[in-house]
């Protein structure tokens, strides 16, 4: 938060903010402060515990100001059911003296409508922690399907008694397995240079060494090839709108879920559960946009199959709106990009089928040989056929979006659905009123219904994880 920020605050509000960062939750010298309990129940460093509560003063001081109830993230929620065992100071102190009402504690009653309006809650306190504090730290306050992800199983351990050895990292592995076979090579560079200059006379043991640099080689220089050949300079023109971005990170399927998610969250369409279908709910208008695009898709026929079927070539004009911006390749520049970086793995392949032939030949086996070759040419291929779509302004005009909306993408509200099924997909209405719609596009995906809380002036209880509230008076 910065002064600037402070600024923009009412009298009102930066009082009550004062008051927050006044009161205190370390006492050093009682022992086993509210802090140091904090950090042993929930086995997190002081450090973590201390920033903990900080963001605990936030979602206090945003419970206070909202008009509406608001959700906390997991970690503050248990800071906040810590601080209610401290009754004296809660309801004494805390409360009155502090924020100057009540702030009630309710959990969620259960079932998907809860589920659905504490998602839509924490969604929107992110949105309004933004507005006070700036971006919410991600380790504290994660993106709404961790938030109410279903719970792991967790037991209790004395770590006086057991050990715990976390499970290895795969990706590290990997870079230390291909660092050994680097290493490994290397020591056959000086009984390699005894041989024939002729590599296909070489025997199996140094061919097939030859063999394997040949291919992480190859492989190393199609990437690099794919990457290199997408760069046609800069983007030109205005930065691109939401189903824009959408058309580059999926197609016209990713622009198509973008405009539904758009018309679903504005009202503009319902997807009716019985039939699995698509329906408006207002009349189509003659736009030229995506979501009008759509729309006149779902007049005529609103089942997901047809309407993406409709939508892939209504918005034709879209893509190439994005070549002209220089951030979507065009036919020509794709299939350069498909040859040159295929090439050098295919001809790696065809090295290895020049040594099979000489292997036959002679009577050698080169069966383990065969399944390299295959193996290197597949590869080739999948380079050769997979169509590259955007250029590396693409790439970054994306990354750009995903870094510039970080918040919606987190923890998207209603409004917000279009923007967020455009960069992740229709992932994003996953635990949303239009999760089905999801589950049919995305099959076979399901979720659990995690539950959530919220709160009031006039309290409440009930069972599940998570919690919301509001400030509110008795």
């Amino acid at each position: 938060m910065t002064e600037t920020q402070m600024r923009d605050w009412t009298d009102t509000e930066q009082a009550l903010w004062a008051r927050l960062q006044a009161h205190a939750f370390e006492h050093p010298e009682l022992g086993i402060d509210f802090a140091r309990r904090l950090a042993r129940e929930q086995g997190w460093t002081l450090d973590f515990a201390r920033r903990a509560i900080d963001e605990y003063r936030r979602f206090c001081f945003l419970a206070c100001i909202s008009p509406q109830e608001v959700t906390p993230s997991d970690a503050v929620d248990e800071v906040w059911h810590l601080h209610l065992c401290y009754t004296r100071d809660y309801w004494k102190q805390f409360c009155p003296q502090v924020l100057g009402r009540a702030l009630h504690h309710g959990p969620t009653q259960g079932g998907r409508e809860e589920s659905w309006r504490y998602r839509e809650q924490y969604a929107t306190t992110i949105a309004l922690y933004e507005d006070y504090f700036g971006a919410a730290p991600q380790d504290l306050w994660p993106g709404t399907r961790e938030r109410f992800a279903a719970r792991p199983a967790q037991i209790a351990i004395d770590r006086g008694r057991y050990w715990l050895i976390p499970r290895p990292r795969w990706p590290r592995a990997a870079a230390t397995c291909a660092a050994l076979l680097a290493l490994a090579t290397l020591t056959q560079v000086q009984s390699a240079l005894a041989l024939s200059s002729n590599p296909l006379d070489w025997t199996a043991g140094p061919f097939l060494q030859l063999f394997g640099v040949l291919m992480v080689s190859g492989l190393v220089g199609a990437w690099w090839l794919r990457r290199s050949l997408r760069d046609t300079g800069s983007a030109s023109g205005a930065r691109p709108e939401a189903f824009e971005l959408a058309y580059l990170a999926g197609g016209a399927v990713r622009c198509t879920d973008a405009a539904v998610a758009h018309l679903l969250g504005n009202g503009q369409a319902q997807w009716d559960q019985n039939s699995r279908e698509l329906k408006l709910d207002r009349p189509v208008s003659d736009s030229s946009e995506a979501p009008a695009v759509v729309a006149r898709c779902i007049a005529v026929d609103g089942s997901p199959a047809q309407v993406l079927k409709r939508s892939a070539v209504a918005l034709a004009p879209l893509e190439k709106r994005l070549q002209k911006a220089n951030l979507w390749l065009d036919d020509a520049a794709a299939w350069r990009v498909r040859l040159f970086s295929a090439l050098p793995l295919l001809l790696v392949a065809a090295f290895g089928v020049s040594k099979i032939v000489v292997g036959l030949s002679r009577s050698k086996p080169v069966a383990f040989l065969v399944i390299l070759t295959i193996i290197t040419g597949v590869i080739g291929l999948g380079f050769l056929l997979a169509r590259p779509t955007r250029t590396r302004a693409g790439d970054q005009a994306l990354a750009d979006a995903k870094q510039r909306h970080a918040r919606a993408l987190r923890a998207p509200q209603q409004k917000e659905l279009g923007l967020a099924v455009a960069l992740l997909g229709t992932a994003a209405l996953s635990g949303t009123a239009y999760a089905e719609y999801h589950q049919l596009r995305s099959p076979p995906g399901s979720s659990g219904d995690s539950s959530g809380c919220g709160g009031d002036s006039g309290g409440g209880d009930g069972g599940g994880g998570g919690c919301g509230g509001c400030g509110g008076g008795d």
